[in-house]
């Protein structure tokens, strides 16, 4: 009576063993999605990112969807080849570039300058009566 009380027990546990770990799994299936879908991100083109925290380089990505832009609209070649343009053109053009340069770095030296050089301001509550 004992032995066959003992094996009932046993059974009973190890099948309840059986449908507690496939319900472990599952558990651990949904967490898994879910913390998938919060490090996921869209973008416009129907992009997704995954794993946003970590660190990647965005030129890489940029590209990736340029040339993917490029592939879906059959285009070889979307820049045009500046060799070929005639000199004016080519002046031009490097005095724009020289321009943007210049204005990068005064801007970065302005950022710098408001970064180490902040005044501080007494902020004192008057009441006025």
């Amino acid at each position: 009576m004992i032995v066959s009380i003992f094996k009932l027990v046993l059974f009973s546990i190890i099948i309840c063993s059986f449908e507690y770990s496939k319900k472990v799994r599952i558990i651990l299936y949904k967490r898994e999605n879910i913390y998938l879908e919060r490090n996921i991100i869209n973008f416009r083109n129907n992009r997704i990112l995954t794993d946003a925290d970590n660190q990647f380089d965005l030129y890489d990505f940029y590209q990736s969807t340029s040339n993917s832009h490029i592939k879906k609209h059959k285009e070889n070649n979307t820049l045009p080849n500046l060799n070929n343009a005639d000199e004016k053109t080519r002046n031009l053009i490097y005095k724009l570039q020289k321009e943007l340069k210049e204005t990068k770095r005064k801007l970065d030296n302005i950022k710098n300058d408001e970064l180490s050089i902040q005044p501080i301001q007494d902020k004192r509550v008057i009441k006025i009566d």
